[in-house]
């Protein structure tokens, strides 16, 4: 993308019309980032099932191609590579050594030869869907609200029944209370075009804002928005 990052707007701008490019476009970008990842993948399964690369080998280049688009969704949220502080490969590092433990167990399974093309075509792409939960994280960390937000788009462990496959969104605006000294924020859970799990459609009423003051959550009802609940 010919795109900057305006850190004080927490927009990008497009470099050849000088205008800003909108939050729909750039969720667009992240969708495409997921689905250059599913391409990847069934790439990779050809491969595996014709017996051009072995499990072992599959393995490595699973985990490296899950590990290029993780970080390229969290960098689009974050606002691109130059906005990236330690903190924040910390957050991409602990997301992949949790999905690696998976691909682990993913591996054992095509091992143990008890899964079928297309259910490893369809496991595999659940990996780099659930990657755009990485863009959403990276743009609430541009608001300084990476470890303020209770939940996330896509999570894992999975806290809606949609899991991965959720399409909602987080739409953070400024709250715009007179106070320059303090960032608060109203934070809306969007809910994205697909059939919405019932976690979904209540935080769509309840988080509609989710209030942050002051870098913390004002209290709200938690009552039936977490599939544990």
């Amino acid at each position: 993308m010919p795109y900057v990052y305006n850190a004080q707007e927490r927009r990008y701008r497009d470099t050849q019309t000088g205008r800003y490019v909108s939050a729909a476009r750039v969720r667009e970008a992240a969708r495409q980032i997921v689905e250059t990842g599913n391409s990847q993948a069934d790439a990779l399964t050809d491969l595996l099932v014709s017996g051009q690369l072995s499990p072992e080998d599959w393995s490595v280049e699973f985990r490296e191609t899950l590990k290029r688009r993780a970080v390229s969704n969290y960098m689009l949220g974050r606002g691109g590579r130059n906005a990236m502080q330690a903190s924040d490969y910390g957050r991409v590092g602990a997301y992949l050594r949790q999905q690696y433990k998976l691909v682990d167990g993913f591996l054992a399974d095509i091992r143990a030869g008890g899964l079928s093309e297309a259910q490893i075509r369809a496991r595999s792409r659940q990996y780099f869907n659930a990657t755009r939960t990485l863009y959403e994280r990276g743009n609430a960390a541009a608001y300084g609200l990476a470890n303020v937000l209770p939940a996330y788009p896509g999570q894992q462990p999975c806290t809606t029944d949609c899991c991965a496959g959720c399409q909602c969104y987080w739409d953070i605006q400024p709250a715009n209370l007179g106070n320059p000294d303090e960032e608060d924020w109203d934070c809306y859970w969007r809910l994205g075009l697909a059939e919405h799990c019932p976690q979904c459609e209540r935080r769509s009423v309840a988080w509609s804002p989710l209030k942050v003051r002051g870098g913390k959550v004002q209290p709200y009802r938690r009552a039936g928005l977490f599939r544990e609940d």
